[in-house]
């Protein structure tokens, strides 16, 4: 290192948004590169920090020395460093705090590949036939596992040699005892596509909309310039397969491709898909052992992997030439990252592709309101599929007002006359049905009959859900759980009454309404396990089970054939939520549930439950009309001055003692006022939230518009300082929220 290189700015990963100045002690230099790992003192202790520059002179007097060099190599380069850069002036969060959203746990951490035992031949290749029939008759199994050492020579450990053959290990170590097979310990391939099977590949015979999309997408990725594509095509209208053909051509020229999806439970369909077009897919998501991460990550960096598939984290998948960028589901929330940084993948994907000239698909059935005035607007390209593949129809959507349904059965009902007659029906013609309700657990409320008196969670204030197969209440916020009391804690009456209905008590329903029903829940209790996913789908798409019912996660993406109905339990969950956005989230999670069905030669059904009949976002839903859902949704946005109309951020003020908490939350709101950019209705509250607290500390919101990016950074950074954490008060700041509660 030269002289003018004797000192580093390090981003640290705390929430201070500044970089911090080290000297190079002589014993470092020539070590440290923009985009290393260092390690640092900072206060009383050391860390790890990143270098991402050199300065010739500190304006500091007292400057303390790097302790050590992490990465030899830069974990990091310039596209991934600036990108992070705007993420942290951009979501007003640090460098550091951005730099760590990038770099997986796995390779910080430096998770290496473990080692396995591999069985290999140790006879010739040649004489394997006369072994195997010489021991058949005595010993069948030894037989079996030869065979099938000799299809997959050096690639199965004994485990998986006895798994496959249905035996125990001991089976397989006597072939080693016998000289006919040796064990080598070798790197494993940490391969989570290993055992996935690939779907066959069909000729793709495009129709007349899927041809004009493609070729305008061809056009596009033929400019090697930046560009973003709203793909706004109705569910089935094959969106996936114009993905699929304009990655072909990105793979041709030797770019890499970034595929994009919400939700884990998607990845493994997903994954099937792209294997049988391509031989070199890289997948990402948190359901990947710790190896696995860094084998998968390893492999995109080298460039060994063409294309890269997975959930929010994956926008960073380190790639040396990107050409595109798919964001399957656009609109949905799930790409929001919810903890600091709180970034949305569809936004830092297209600053992503700004800066690689790369191309940006963004696909949806129900594209978000901000893609879609952009694409109005001019600022996207539209490109529409009206029409589903093989001009099927549109499943014929039933609203079913609940209201009535309860004064015809005299009681409160969870299942209409309609659904359940629908779904009887269509079990017995042998095809499969999806039920969904957004909400877990078997009862939404434990009250006493006589008081009134809910249990609550302590920590939160809110009430707690009943999960009756484990006998335990608990908080949907923290976590917390207790089992129920026998009486009333405030009565001691001993009847308590458990209201409200989660997926747990509909399943339980539907064994007593419908018990000719295979059911198969699909929420997050149920999907505790490495495989959960892939297992039930494995198990609905082969037709073990006729009844799929879950929460959001079986909401969008489930292509089967088979399915003919979908039931939406209560279309209302999300609508009476103190978010600008309940509407919306409404229309798209019926649009997207409704689109399950019917994707095959026989036609759909969806039976909508709902209280508000008559609401415009479940008619509109109703009637497969987005843009008249739109045009109304967006008069009422511009009306109030909400998004895509502005830019907002929420600042939530959270703490154990509620008179800080209201103190500090009002300290903020005065400096935001006097930054002088504020004009009216431009600062809602400070306010007690929604969910007034969560794990004992008392919480407060505000939110800040401003009619752009540039004053609403210019706002927030006039506050900067009261938006520090102090004093056991802690400050959250999230742009572009996807959350108000």
């Amino acid at each position: 290192m030269d002289d003018a290189k004797e000192f580093v700015q390090v981003a640290i990963p705390i929430p201070l948004r500044k970089t911090f100045d080290y000297a190079v002690p002589e014993v470092l230099r020539g070590r440290i590169e923009v985009g290393s790992r260092v390690r640092v003192p900072f206060s009383r202790r050391e860390v790890e920090g990143y270098c991402v520059g050199f300065v010739p002179e500190s304006e500091y007097d007292k400057v303390r020395d790097i302790l050590d060099v992490i990465d030899e190599v830069p974990m990091l380069d310039a596209e991934l460093l600036e990108l992070t850069k705007w993420m942290s002036d951009y979501y007003f969060c640090s460098w550091g705090e951005a730099l760590d959203a990038v770099l997986p746990t796995a390779v910080r951490e430096g998770t290496q590949t473990r080692k396995v035992r591999l069985a290999k031949l140790k006879i010739p290749l040649d004489d394997v036939d006369k072994v195997i029939s010489e021991i058949e008759a005595k010993a069948p199994k030894q037989a079996k596992v030869l065979a099938i050492i000799a299809e997959n020579d050096g690639t199965m450990t004994a485990s998986r040699i006895a798994k496959a053959v249905g035996c125990t290990p001991s089976v397989v170590r006597s072939l080693e005892k016998a000289g006919r097979i040796v064990f080598l310990e070798e790197k494993a391939i940490l391969d989570p596509l290993l055992d996935l099977p690939v779907d066959k590949v069909s000729r793709f015979e495009p129709n007349d909309e899927q041809a004009v999309a493609l070729k305008r997408v061809r056009e596009r990725l033929a400019e090697n310039t930046f560009g973003v594509i709203l793909l706004h095509g109705v569910t089935s209208s094959g969106k996936t397969e114009i993905y699929l053909q304009a990655i072909a051509g990105v793979v041709a020229a030797g770019k890499q491709a970034i595929v994009l999806v919400p939700e884990i439970s998607l990845t493994p369909q997903t994954i099937r898909r792209f294997r049988a077009r391509f031989d070199r897919v890289a997948v990402m998501h948190s359901r990947m052992s710790k190896g696995e991460t860094h084998e998968q990550w390893r492999q995109i960096r080298s460039g060994e992997a063409q294309i890269v598939l997975g959930v929010r984290s994956a926008v960073f998948a380190p790639t040396k030439n990107l050409g595109l960028i798919v964001v399957d589901e656009e609109h949905e929330n799930t790409f929001k990252q919810d903890v600091t940084p709180r970034y949305h993948t569809r936004d830092v994907a297209v600053v992503r592709a700004h800066r690689s000239d790369a191309l940006v698909l963004l696909g949806s059935a129900t594209p978000s309101l901000e893609s879609y005035r952009n694409a109005m607007t001019g600022k996207y390209e539209l490109v529409r599929l009206t029409k589903r593949i093989e001009d099927r129809p549109l499943p014929v959507v039933h609203v079913v007002d609940m209201r009535g349904e309860h004064h015809a059965q005299k009681r409160f009902a969870h299942f209409s006359r309609d659904l359940l007659e629908e779904l009887r029906r269509t079990i017995a013609r042998g095809e499969q049905a999806i039920l969904f309700l957004n909400r877990r657990g078997f009862a939404t409320t434990v009250s006493c009959r006589k008081c009134g008196l809910v249990l609550e969670c302590v920590r939160c204030g809110i009430a707690m859900t009943y999960h009756k197969s484990r006998h335990v209440a608990v908080c949907h916020q923290c976590g917390a759980r207790l089992t129920p009391p026998d009486a009333c804690p405030d009565c001691q009456t001993p009847d308590l009454r458990f209201t409200g209905a989660g997926t747990e008590k509909i399943e339980e329903y539907l064994g007593k309404l419908v018990p000719e029903a295979n059911v198969a829940r699909m929420d997050t209790d149920t999907m505790t396990k490495r495989g959960s996913y892939r297992e039930t789908l494995d198990r609905f798409r082969s037709g073990e089970v006729n009844v799929l019912l879950g929460t959001q996660m079986i909401a969008k993406g489930l292509d089967y054939p088979n399915v003919t109905l979908v039931g939406i339990i209560s279309a209302d969950t999300a609508l009476h939520l103190q978010d600008f956005r309940a509407s919306e989230r409404t229309f798209q999670l019926i649009s997207q549930v409704s689109g399950r069905a019917g994707r095959g030669v026989r036609p759909g059904a969806v039976i909508v439950q709902t209280h508000k009949p008559g609401h415009y976002c479940i008619e509109c839903a109703a009637r497969h009309d987005y843009e008249k859902f739109a045009d109304v949704e967006l008069e009422h946005r511009r009306a109030l001055g909400y998004p895509p109309f502005s830019r907002v951020a929420r600042i939530v003020v959270r703490g154990l003692q509620r008179n800080k908490v209201i103190q500090k939350a009002n300290q903020i709101a005065a400096k935001l006022r006097e930054s002088g950019l504020l004009g009216q209705r431009q600062l809602l509250g400070p306010a007690q939230a929604p969910i007034e607290r969560v794990k004992e500390r008392a919480r407060w919101h505000m939110l800040v518009k401003a009619p752009e990016s540039r004053t609403l950074r210019a706002i927030l950074s006039h506050a900067e300082e009261e938006m520090k954490s102090s004093g056991g008060v802690y400050v959250t700041v999230d742009v572009d929220p996807m959350s108000m509660l």
